[in-house]
């Protein structure tokens, strides 16, 4: 059993299956909690799809996403890394609007600030032209129902 999950990918939300396929594999594997591995699978489409359709300007050739999760001490560990332009999706995506009641607020907008939520841990960093995203969640939470006797 493999301790850690990589995934290169093609930026196309075709290849998006694949991806959370492959998270959702890994999740199972390890046995992770409900709460870890839905995370897990709103991170992947949300991230994932977001950097598909609005991460790359129009005609950027080379566009590449890779994706990554590793079990640590305790933890569950996911990078998101793409070679789009600088976007920090912790600082620099839009506050949801949250005033409107729920029939009247506009669809979308609410994916990155769920990531944000659900993360127990969140880092972003530019690295040599590159985005990256560190995600990571507690195994078990002391006292949850998923946490070993």
């Amino acid at each position: 059993m493999t301790l850690r999950l990589d995934m290169s990918i093609a930026c196309d939300l075709a290849d998006l299956a694949a991806v959370k396929r492959a998270v959702a594999d890994f999740a199972a594997a390890h046995e992770l909690s409900d709460r870890v591995a839905h995370a897990m699978a709103l991170s992947v489409d949300e991230i994932v799809s977001n950097v598909i359709l609005h991460g790359f300007p129009p005609g950027q050739a080379d566009r590449r996403i890779h994706c990554a999760a590793q079990l640590g001490d305790g933890s569950v560990h996911m990078a998101f890394s793409d070679n789009g332009p600088a976007f920090n999706p912790l600082a620099d995506a839009p506050a949801p609007d949250m005033s409107p009641s729920v029939e009247d607020r506009r669809i979308g907008g609410l994916g990155v600030h769920l990531v944000k939520m659900l993360a127990d841990e969140s880092a972003y960093r530019r690295d040599v032209g590159w985005n990256r995203l560190q995600l990571s969640w507690r195994r078990h939470d002391s006292g949850s129902e998923d946490a070993p006797p």
